[in-house]
Protein backbone atom coordinates (compact mmCIF):
# COMPACT_ATOMS: atom_id res chain seq x y z
CA UNK A 1 0.00 0.00 0.00
CA UNK A 2 1.34 3.42 -1.00
CA UNK A 3 0.57 5.78 1.89
CA UNK A 4 1.28 8.79 -0.33
CA UNK A 5 -1.36 7.75 -2.86
CA UNK A 6 -4.53 9.81 -2.97
CA UNK A 7 -7.57 7.58 -3.27
CA UNK A 8 -10.28 9.24 -5.36
CA UNK A 9 -14.01 8.63 -4.90
CA UNK A 10 -15.45 11.11 -7.41
CA UNK A 11 -14.09 13.57 -9.93
CA UNK A 12 -15.31 15.88 -12.65
CA UNK A 13 -13.90 18.80 -14.62
CA UNK A 14 -13.88 21.01 -11.54
CA UNK A 15 -12.75 19.00 -8.54
CA UNK A 16 -11.74 15.68 -7.08
CA UNK A 17 -13.15 14.21 -3.88
CA UNK A 18 -11.01 11.75 -1.96
CA UNK A 19 -12.50 8.50 -0.72
CA UNK A 20 -11.73 9.51 2.85
CA UNK A 21 -13.52 12.85 2.50
CA UNK A 22 -16.49 11.15 0.86
CA UNK A 23 -16.79 8.46 3.54
CA UNK A 24 -16.64 10.85 6.49
CA UNK A 25 -19.06 13.28 4.85
CA UNK A 26 -21.55 10.51 4.08
CA UNK A 27 -21.15 9.09 7.59
CA UNK A 28 -22.07 12.42 9.18
CA UNK A 29 -25.09 12.84 6.92
CA UNK A 30 -26.28 9.24 7.40
CA UNK A 31 -25.94 9.61 11.18
CA UNK A 32 -28.07 12.75 11.06
CA UNK A 33 -30.81 10.89 9.15
CA UNK A 34 -30.67 7.78 11.36
CA UNK A 35 -30.78 9.85 14.54
CA UNK A 36 -34.46 10.48 13.76
CA UNK A 37 -35.18 6.90 14.81
CA UNK A 38 -32.49 6.63 17.48
CA UNK A 39 -29.81 4.84 15.44
CA UNK A 40 -27.29 7.55 14.62
CA UNK A 41 -24.40 5.16 15.30
CA UNK A 42 -25.76 2.66 12.77
CA UNK A 43 -26.12 5.40 10.18
CA UNK A 44 -22.57 6.61 10.80
CA UNK A 45 -21.20 3.10 10.37
CA UNK A 46 -23.12 2.59 7.10
CA UNK A 47 -21.79 5.86 5.73
CA UNK A 48 -18.22 5.15 6.78
CA UNK A 49 -18.09 1.68 5.21
CA UNK A 50 -20.38 2.00 2.18
CA UNK A 51 -17.65 2.83 -0.36
CA UNK A 52 -14.49 1.21 1.04
CA UNK A 53 -14.41 -0.89 -2.12
CA UNK A 54 -13.15 2.24 -3.87
CA UNK A 55 -9.78 1.67 -2.22
CA UNK A 56 -9.06 -1.15 -4.68
CA UNK A 57 -6.47 -0.49 -7.35
CA UNK A 58 -9.02 -1.61 -9.96
CA UNK A 59 -11.46 1.13 -8.99
CA UNK A 60 -8.72 3.73 -8.80
CA UNK A 61 -7.56 2.77 -12.29
CA UNK A 62 -11.14 3.12 -13.52
CA UNK A 63 -11.71 6.59 -12.10
CA UNK A 64 -8.25 8.00 -12.78
CA UNK A 65 -8.20 6.83 -16.40
CA UNK A 66 -11.94 7.37 -16.91
CA UNK A 67 -12.59 3.87 -18.23
CA UNK A 68 -15.91 2.06 -18.64
CA UNK A 69 -14.77 -0.89 -16.53
CA UNK A 70 -17.36 -2.20 -14.09
CA UNK A 71 -15.86 -2.49 -10.63
CA UNK A 72 -17.99 -3.68 -7.71
CA UNK A 73 -17.25 -1.29 -4.86
CA UNK A 74 -20.36 -1.80 -2.69
CA UNK A 75 -19.88 -5.44 -1.71
CA UNK A 76 -16.65 -4.74 0.22
CA UNK A 77 -18.28 -2.85 3.10
CA UNK A 78 -21.14 -5.36 3.28
CA UNK A 79 -18.68 -8.23 3.46
CA UNK A 80 -16.77 -6.54 6.27
CA UNK A 81 -20.03 -6.09 8.23
CA UNK A 82 -20.89 -9.78 7.81
CA UNK A 83 -17.44 -10.69 9.15
CA UNK A 84 -17.82 -8.38 12.15
CA UNK A 85 -21.12 -10.07 13.06
CA UNK A 86 -23.74 -8.82 15.50
CA UNK A 87 -25.86 -5.88 14.39
CA UNK A 88 -23.29 -5.10 11.69
CA UNK A 89 -24.87 -7.91 9.67
CA UNK A 90 -28.05 -5.84 9.40
CA UNK A 91 -26.05 -2.91 8.05
CA UNK A 92 -24.63 -5.11 5.29
CA UNK A 93 -28.00 -4.97 3.49
CA UNK A 94 -27.93 -1.17 3.35
CA UNK A 95 -24.33 -1.05 2.19
CA UNK A 96 -24.64 -3.77 -0.46
CA UNK A 97 -27.78 -2.15 -1.83
CA UNK A 98 -26.84 1.52 -1.86
CA UNK A 99 -26.79 1.52 -5.68
CA UNK A 100 -29.03 -1.28 -6.94
CA UNK A 101 -31.46 -1.53 -4.03
CA UNK A 102 -31.58 -3.75 -0.96
CA UNK A 103 -30.75 -7.38 -1.86
CA UNK A 104 -32.40 -10.55 -0.60
CA UNK A 105 -30.26 -12.69 1.68
CA UNK A 106 -30.88 -15.66 -0.65
CA UNK A 107 -28.29 -18.39 -1.06
CA UNK A 108 -24.91 -18.85 -2.68
CA UNK A 109 -26.56 -20.04 -5.93
CA UNK A 110 -28.21 -16.67 -6.58
CA UNK A 111 -25.59 -14.22 -7.82
CA UNK A 112 -27.56 -11.13 -6.86
CA UNK A 113 -28.14 -12.31 -3.28
CA UNK A 114 -26.32 -10.85 -0.32
CA UNK A 115 -25.06 -14.27 0.70
CA UNK A 116 -23.47 -14.97 -2.69
CA UNK A 117 -21.89 -11.53 -2.87
CA UNK A 118 -20.38 -11.77 0.62
CA UNK A 119 -19.41 -15.46 0.65
CA UNK A 120 -18.66 -16.51 -2.92
CA UNK A 121 -18.11 -13.52 -5.16
CA UNK A 122 -14.50 -12.59 -5.80
CA UNK A 123 -14.03 -8.89 -5.25
CA UNK A 124 -11.01 -6.63 -5.57
CA UNK A 125 -8.60 -6.15 -2.66
CA UNK A 126 -9.79 -3.13 -0.68
CA UNK A 127 -7.53 -3.55 2.37
CA UNK A 128 -5.87 -0.15 1.84
CA UNK A 129 -8.82 1.41 3.67
CA UNK A 130 -7.21 0.30 6.95
CA UNK A 131 -4.37 2.76 6.42
CA UNK A 132 -6.45 5.72 5.28
CA UNK A 133 -9.45 5.68 7.62
CA UNK A 134 -9.01 6.74 11.22
CA UNK A 135 -11.49 5.08 13.58
CA UNK A 136 -13.12 7.94 15.44
CA UNK A 137 -16.00 6.93 17.75
CA UNK A 138 -18.89 9.38 18.08
CA UNK A 139 -21.72 8.95 20.58
CA UNK A 140 -24.98 10.75 19.82
CA UNK A 141 -27.05 12.13 22.69
CA UNK A 142 -30.38 13.94 22.50
CA UNK A 143 -29.75 16.15 25.53
CA UNK A 144 -26.93 18.45 26.59
CA UNK A 145 -23.47 17.92 28.15
CA UNK A 146 -23.41 16.57 31.71
CA UNK A 147 -21.23 17.63 34.61
CA UNK A 148 -20.57 13.99 35.52
CA UNK A 149 -18.45 11.55 33.52
CA UNK A 150 -20.99 8.89 32.47
CA UNK A 151 -21.26 10.04 28.84
CA UNK A 152 -17.48 10.13 28.50
CA UNK A 153 -17.18 6.68 30.07
CA UNK A 154 -19.71 5.29 27.61
CA UNK A 155 -17.66 6.65 24.72
CA UNK A 156 -14.42 5.28 26.17
CA UNK A 157 -15.94 1.80 26.54
CA UNK A 158 -16.98 1.95 22.89
CA UNK A 159 -13.46 3.03 21.93
CA UNK A 160 -11.93 0.13 23.87
CA UNK A 161 -14.25 -2.32 22.10
CA UNK A 162 -13.33 -0.85 18.70
CA UNK A 163 -9.62 -1.11 19.56
CA UNK A 164 -10.03 -4.81 20.24
CA UNK A 165 -12.18 -5.32 17.14
CA UNK A 166 -9.87 -3.54 14.69
CA UNK A 167 -6.48 -4.06 16.43
CA UNK A 168 -5.83 -0.33 16.62
CA UNK A 169 -5.30 2.47 19.12
CA UNK A 170 -7.90 5.20 19.61
CA UNK A 171 -6.84 8.39 21.36
CA UNK A 172 -9.86 10.61 20.76
CA UNK A 173 -13.59 10.54 20.12
CA UNK A 174 -16.55 12.88 20.41
CA UNK A 175 -20.05 13.18 21.83
CA UNK A 176 -22.69 14.96 19.77
CA UNK A 177 -25.44 16.60 21.82
CA UNK A 178 -28.80 17.26 20.18
CA UNK A 179 -29.73 20.27 22.31
CA UNK A 180 -26.53 22.19 21.59
CA UNK A 181 -26.04 20.66 18.13
CA UNK A 182 -22.32 20.51 18.79
CA UNK A 183 -19.65 17.88 19.22
CA UNK A 184 -17.70 17.70 22.45
CA UNK A 185 -14.24 16.21 21.90
CA UNK A 186 -13.25 13.54 24.43
CA UNK A 187 -9.69 12.34 25.01
CA UNK A 188 -9.58 8.58 25.60
CA UNK A 189 -7.26 9.03 28.57
CA UNK A 190 -5.72 6.36 30.77
CA UNK A 191 -7.71 7.72 33.71
CA UNK A 192 -11.03 7.11 31.91
CA UNK A 193 -9.81 3.70 30.74
CA UNK A 194 -8.98 2.75 34.34
CA UNK A 195 -12.42 3.90 35.52
CA UNK A 196 -14.10 1.80 32.81
CA UNK A 197 -11.98 -1.26 33.61
CA UNK A 198 -12.87 -0.94 37.30
CA UNK A 199 -16.56 -0.84 36.40
CA UNK A 200 -16.13 -3.96 34.25
CA UNK A 201 -14.67 -5.75 37.25
CA UNK A 202 -17.55 -4.69 39.48
CA UNK A 203 -20.14 -5.89 36.96
CA UNK A 204 -18.40 -9.25 36.58
CA UNK A 205 -18.37 -9.59 40.36
CA UNK A 206 -22.12 -8.83 40.54
CA UNK A 207 -22.79 -11.44 37.88
CA UNK A 208 -20.76 -14.13 39.64
CA UNK A 209 -22.54 -13.45 42.93
CA UNK A 210 -25.96 -13.26 41.30
CA UNK A 211 -26.43 -9.82 42.79
CA UNK A 212 -28.71 -7.19 41.24
CA UNK A 213 -28.04 -3.62 42.47
CA UNK A 214 -30.98 -1.58 43.70
CA UNK A 215 -32.43 0.88 41.21
CA UNK A 216 -31.54 4.48 41.99
CA UNK A 217 -34.57 6.08 40.44
CA UNK A 218 -34.43 9.69 39.27
CA UNK A 219 -36.18 11.94 36.77
CA UNK A 220 -33.57 10.89 34.21
CA UNK A 221 -35.18 7.42 34.17
CA UNK A 222 -38.17 8.79 32.26
CA UNK A 223 -36.11 9.39 29.12
CA UNK A 224 -34.09 6.16 29.30
CA UNK A 225 -34.69 3.56 26.56
CA UNK A 226 -34.22 0.74 29.12
CA UNK A 227 -36.79 2.08 31.59
CA UNK A 228 -39.34 -0.66 31.01
CA UNK A 229 -36.71 -3.36 31.52
CA UNK A 230 -34.88 -1.82 34.46
CA UNK A 231 -37.85 -0.49 36.43
CA UNK A 232 -40.66 -2.88 37.35
CA UNK A 233 -44.27 -1.89 36.94
CA UNK A 234 -44.36 -1.50 40.71
CA UNK A 235 -42.96 2.00 40.20
CA UNK A 236 -46.05 3.06 38.28
CA UNK A 237 -49.00 4.60 40.07
CA UNK A 238 -51.30 2.08 41.74
CA UNK A 239 -51.84 0.31 45.01
CA UNK A 240 -49.57 -2.43 46.31
CA UNK A 241 -52.63 -4.66 46.77
CA UNK A 242 -53.59 -4.38 43.11
CA UNK A 243 -50.02 -4.95 41.97
CA UNK A 244 -49.64 -8.15 44.03
CA UNK A 245 -53.04 -9.41 42.90
CA UNK A 246 -52.20 -8.81 39.25
CA UNK A 247 -48.94 -10.68 39.61
CA UNK A 248 -50.83 -13.61 41.18
CA UNK A 249 -53.38 -13.57 38.39
CA UNK A 250 -56.28 -12.44 40.58
CA UNK A 251 -58.89 -9.85 39.68
CA UNK A 252 -59.34 -7.26 42.37
CA UNK A 253 -61.60 -4.24 42.05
Amino acid sequence: MNKNLKYIAHKDNYREQSVKEHLYGTADKAAEFADKFGKADWGYCCGLLHDIGKYSKEFQNKIINDTDDKVDHSTAGAKLCIELGGYYQLLSYCIAGHHAGMPDYGNTGIHSSLRYRCEKKKICDYSSYKYDIEIYPIEYKKGKPKVSEEDKLQLVVQAMALEEMFSTQIEEGAIYYGETRRREVVQVSQELRDMATKMFGEMHDYFKRGYTPQVKQSKACNSCSLKDICLPKLNKAGSVKNYISQMLGENVE
